[in-house]
């Protein structure tokens, strides 16, 4: 199976171009798309790391390397083996003949701490980006504040970023969106020595966590693959709150630290800038699990109409596209007909930070199919079989 790696050709065009004509479809390619740094880092590592290894050696992914289907079946395809962490049979089963890839999301404190005890090999492909979350966590539990996390309890990111906080005595409590952090803020105006009621699930607060004690000083970061824009409302509602109770002397009772990665705002900025521009559909490709292509999806469907699909298997037809709606878990089916009713159409397109480019290219060659339009691909001896395409 080819690399997920691998450039593609009509990507590397519209990366120089922007946009390109294809019969009555124009097609534009948001500025920053595709997989970021840290993504290929990790591929590369793991890559690397299946070159070098010795015949018998096992490669083993201690859960998805990131959230995207076609990486999780070409890794499958190389013959590393993702594992099930959350099962101590596995774990009693580790052997020092073994490898064990860290995924970009990192681990936690006690799986690492497992992982040196069983003397078994470490391909550790933890995002810097996260990396740098987890000394702000430690501080914050070092000088005696609480951590709020704005993410999901349930990514892999938010555990192994909590493990932090915990393991150097501190406490947490995790805000997944601006209404949670209004109901938390309420409870500390009020002073409840109980959590609201959202916050009583499994993995949204710390063991033995008081809020008349643990939520005087906060100390707040993000899941990196958040939307910027409401991370920083929350941290004016947390801000707020503290001014609320203790007037001037807010700032040392609440910190916040913009832990957004660089890529993840990049994308956000370069989505948003196109859907402002006068577009008939917006494309969000990448995994459907993928929390940084979700709220792509989710950003470019304030300005307009949008579907997020996994790649060109999710263009089953103009009336049937897989598509996973704006604050849904659950794919449905979308229907984007319409689009070929109009004699000239405006096409956008935007690829999650875990997304191959080949995904994003073989999705817009599947649209221009499927509404009869030109293919716009590269010929193997040269660009556009030796004419390039107007550039719109």
């Amino acid at each position: 199976m080819k690399s997920p790696l691998g450039p593609n050709p009509l990507i590397a065009y519209l990366r120089r171009h922007g946009c390109v004509q294809a019969g009555a479809t124009e097609l534009v390619l948001a500025r920053e798309t595709g997989m970021c740094k840290g993504v290929r880092r990790a591929l590369a590592m793991v890559d690397r790391a299946h070159v070098s290894l010795s015949s018998g050696r096992g490669l083993l992914l201690l859960r998805p390397i990131i959230h995207n289907p076609t990486v999780g079946r070409w890794l499958k395809a190389e013959g590393v083996e993702t594992v099930d962490a959350e099962s101590p049979c596995w774990w009693a089963a580790l052997s020092v003949s073994d490898t064990v890839i860290i995924p970009a999301f990192g681990a936690t404190v006690t799986e690492e701490a497992q992982l040196r005890d069983a003397g078994v090999g470490i391909v550790d492909t933890t995002c810097p980006s996260v990396r740098a979350v987890w000394v702000r966590v430690a501080a914050y539990a070092r000088d005696g504040f609480t951590t709020v996390l704005h993410g999901r309890p349930d990514h892999p990111e938010t555990r192994a970023t909590l493990s932090r906080a915990t393991a150097g005595g501190g406490h947490y409590v995790v805000v997944p969106d601006v209404a949670g952090a209004q109901a938390l803020a309420e409870a500390i105006i009020r002073g409840d020595s109980t959590l609201p009621g959202q916050f009583l699930a499994p993995g949204f607060h710390s063991p033995g966590l008081d809020p008349a004690r643990d939520l005087q000083r906060l100390g707040l970061v993000n899941q990196t693959t958040m939307l910027a824009r409401e991370s920083l409302e929350i941290a004016d509602v947390l801000r707020a709150a503290a001014r609320g109770q203790f007037g001037a002397d807010a700032a040392t009772y609440f910190r916040s630290f913009g832990t957004i990665c660089r890529a993840t705002q990049e994308h956000q900025d370069a989505v948003r800038h196109l859907a402002e521009r006068s577009l008939d559909l917006m494309i969000v490709v990448g995994g459907h699990e993928s929390s940084n292509t979700r709220h792509l999806a989710e950003l470019a469907a304030g300005y307009v109409r949008t579907v997020h699909v996994e790649g060109p298997e999710g263009l089953l037809s103009l009336r049937r596209v897989r598509h996973q709606p704006q604050g849904s878990r659950d794919a449905i089916e979308a229907d984007i007909s319409w689009l070929a009713g109009r004699p000239q159409r405006v096409v956008g397109f935007a690829g999650g930070a875990s997304t191959p480019d080949a995904e994003v290219g073989e999705t817009m060659v599947r649209l221009l199919t499927l509404l009869g339009d030109p293919h716009p691909l590269l010929e193997e001896n040269g660009p556009w079989g030796g004419e390039e395409p107007a550039a719109g």
